[in-house]
């Protein structure tokens, strides 16, 4: 069946003069003349590379035609053909021809490189344009352009920034040049996809920002069947125009016809679009809650959008067992009830482990494999203390070694070096973690792992970049991020708006919590000693077993140090630092406390140094514990 355009794109600029050749025959004058003519009477050419005087031309037909009229009066356009001569011409076809080889070998060679640089190239990819009317082919343009992404992302010496990053520009009306300067990029790709049944209609356009000119567009028809030759086929002249191909990214395009079923991709991509909206607040985001017979219906549950996703996952691995994308989409999932905190079974990681080892089997090496593998054993040792971080650590530097610029594997061997930092305290280690942490987001701006990021700066005690990073990520996770920004107006002084935030969390029940505990330090730090007492009544309420808030007895210590009860201050804070988890990274919570107001009169007393210190020492005596 053929797909009927809702409407139309310029494809394939055939308008373009794509080489000296094209652009003297146009002119009908010999090349030595063109070359002449753009030197001295400002003849438009446009090169690949600007830094190069052997890059590759090209030229726009309608701006020579403008320039020849701006010239009509000049003698030298006037002046009879060259190529009028029938033995200049022989003389001049051979010539060419020599050249032309020539160059060819050097070209191929890569003695004339297409694209050079000193800087590693960098490309934003934009969300590509869905042109089905049907909102329940949402999820099909996102799936096309983050398996673009990924692809991209695995070539060696290129950056690449997320679709979830330029997500703004989705309905833009600016320009690419516009685009790519605001996000700091040398390249943007954009294009737009329509499918219907078994066939799909995808246009890409390739843009470089310096020279403000569309290099390479290109129109693919083609069944769904062929949707990974369409991929690898962009990959494969994106990496040939930015001269990436070595033999290791040319083992990585997917160039042929393979035999695949498209409905394994499907299903793979309706379940890292639920996935990758987590927490969303949007009804309409979840096309799907009616394809399954309302059995599951989008709302702000992020838990109900992980099982959605399961299932999905579980279908594509139906139809075929070794789809190794769908065991590690699983595997996520299944973290997610951990690191979200919705069930902390340790049955949960292990599933986690078992699916990131079947998809190894079936696809080795992929990046997620290694990001996912770190998150679990991390997850492992901070929350079932399974003396894990080592080995999460090993994991994360193979795969950074392997994957430098994916923005998950930066984010993930940043909190590695976080966790080290909080182990011993090495300023090196949190310069590390800041370092891949803002590498994570220049890649991914939009992420939710950009949320550690935001801490580390906080700690850092650098506000306002942490502000902006969480007004990057608020639209993913607003209860997370909203969080975040009280807690950062907390910690840098201004109590009134961290109060205001503070006070809408009325659920789920973490948030609450958490809130009130703020709430009575904010409390605590005017003053208000009755005000005080009310929260600490209903946090007791809300959580009757005191045994459960050990985690917050760093937030109780501070309250009861505000209002001066020292006593009650030092029981809360030897408490604390009982604690194994505070035991095992005592400087990340000393960062914590010299950004809290409520500790600065106390943190010099021999008593307050002697609690940490014990801390300090329990850790360095007990590295593996």
């Amino acid at each position: 069946m053929k797909i009927k355009m809702t409407k139309r794109v310029v494809l394939e600029n055939k308008e373009i003069l794509d080489s000296w050749k094209e652009i003297s025959k146009y002119l009908g004058r010999d090349i030595r003349t063109c070359f002449r003519w753009e030197k001295e009477l400002g003849l438009p050419v446009h090169r690949i590379d600007s830094t190069s005087s052997r890059s590759k031309v090209f030229a726009y037909k309608s701006e020579i035609n403008k320039w020849l009229k701006e010239k009509a009066n000049d003698k030298e356009i006037q002046k009879k053909s060259f190529f009028e001569n029938k033995r200049i011409i022989v003389g001049l076809l051979s010539s060419f021809i020599l050249l032309s080889i020539i160059f060819a070998f050097l070209y191929f060679a890569h003695i004339i490189p297409f694209a050079t640089s000193t800087e590693i190239p960098s490309i934003a990819v934009l969300p590509f344009k869905n042109l089905n009317a049907s909102e329940f082919e949402g999820y099909f343009s996102p799936g096309i352009t983050n398996a673009i992404i990924d692809h991209l992302a695995i070539l060696n010496n290129l950056k690449v920034v997320s679709s979830r990053s330029t997500s703004k520009y989705r309905n833009s009306d600016k320009s690419p040049k516009e685009i790519g300067e605001e996000l700091g990029v040398s390249y943007v790709l954009e294009g737009n996809v329509e499918k219907a049944d078994r066939d799909i209609k995808l246009a890409v356009q390739f843009f470089s920002i310096r020279d403000n000119t569309n290099i390479w567009s290109k129109e693919y028809e083609e069944g769904l069947d062929n949707i990974f030759y369409i991929q690898g086929n962009i990959i494969s002249n994106i990496s040939k125009i930015l001269n990436l191909s070595s033999a290791e990214n040319l083992s990585i395009q997917t160039d042929s016809r393979r035999p695949f079923n498209y409905q394994v991709l499907d299903t793979y991509m309706k379940g890292n679009y639920i996935l990758d909206n987590l927490n969303g607040e949007n009804e309409n985001q979840d096309p799907w809650a009616l394809y399954y017979q309302g059995k599951y219906y989008w709302g702000k549950s992020a838990r109900e959008n992980n099982e959605l996703a399961i299932r999905i996952f579980n279908e594509a691995i139906k139809i075929d067992s070794n789809f190794a994308e769908a065991y590690l989409g699983l595997s996520r999932c299944y973290t997610n009830f951990v690191n979200f905190n919705w069930d902390k079974d340790e049955r949960n990681l292990e599933q986690a482990e078992n699916l990131v080892q079947k998809a190894q089997e079936i696809s080795p090496g992929l990046p997620e494999y290694y990001s996912n593998l770190t998150e679990i054993y991390l997850l492992k040792d901070f929350i079932f203390e399974a003396n894990a971080k080592d080995i999460a650590f090993e994991i994360a530097q193979e795969g950074i070694d392997k994957y430098p610029n994916h923005p998950q594997l930066n984010s993930i061997f940043g909190y590695c070096y976080f966790t080290k930092y909080g182990e011993k305290g090495n300023k090196s280690d949190f310069e590390k973690a800041l370092e891949h942490k803002e590498k994570s987001f220049w890649l991914d701006p939009n992420s939710i792992h950009n949320l550690v990021y935001a801490e580390l700066l906080m700690l850092d005690k650098e506000y306002s970049k942490a502000m902006h990073i969480c007004n990057n990520i608020r639209q993913i996770s607003p209860d997370y991020i909203d969080f975040r920004l009280a807690e950062i107006y907390y910690y840098m002084g201004d109590l009134e708006n961290s109060k205001v935030i503070f006070q809408q969390f009325e659920s789920p029940l973490d948030f609450k919590t958490g809130a009130l505990f703020y709430l009575g330090m904010i409390a605590s730090q005017g003053g208000e000693k009755e005000n005080v007492l009310k929260i600490l009544g209903e946090i007791s309420l809300l959580v009757p077993r005191r045994s459960e808030l050990k985690l917050d007895h760093l937030k109780l210590a501070s309250i009861y140090f505000g209002l001066g009860i020292k006593d009650m201050g030092y029981k809360y804070l030897q408490s604390f630092f009982n604690e194994n988890i505070a035991k095992k990274a005592p400087y990340i919570f000393v960062k914590y406390i010299d950004i809290d107001k409520n500790f600065d009169i106390f943190k010099e007393e021999k008593k307050f140094k002697k609690i940490i210190k014990g801390a300090i020492e329990w850790q360095e005596a007990n590295p593996s514990e």
